[in-house]
């Protein structure tokens, strides 16, 4: 499942391990995406691959510092999304939840 989940800085953006708490890594995020993803590959067996994006930045306020975009592909139309968060963890969080429920989202 590794090769199904891409994360990466967006460009022009970075996410830093200073830009995390101390309590959480890079590598610690990494983990907790693919777990996270996991739940949405156990969903929907259709999904080819999902590709998360994190940026940080310091200027903006800091209820929406970090920033977590999302492609979803599957069968049909890639599905995008993004969140901003105080806490790059809660950002993946409510990104997975949003690609949840686009997912169950019905199709016209």
């Amino acid at each position: 499942m590794g090769d199904l989940v891409d994360l990466q800085p967006l460009v022009g953006g970075s996410l830093a391990p200073g830009d995390l708490s101390t309590d959480l890594g890079i590598e610690d995020l990494r983990a907790t995406a693919l777990e996270l993803a996991s739940r949405l590959f156990a969903h929907n067996v259709h999904i080819d691959r999902i590709q998360v994006s994190f940026d940080s930045d310091p200027g903006r306020a800091p209820s929406d510092r970090f920033v977590v975009k999302g492609t979803l592909e599957f069968g049909g139309p890639a599905l995008l999304a993004s969140v901003t968060a105080d806490d790059p963890l809660t950002a993946l969080q409510h990104l997975i939840a949003k690609f949840d429920h686009l997912l169950r989202r019905p199709r016209r």
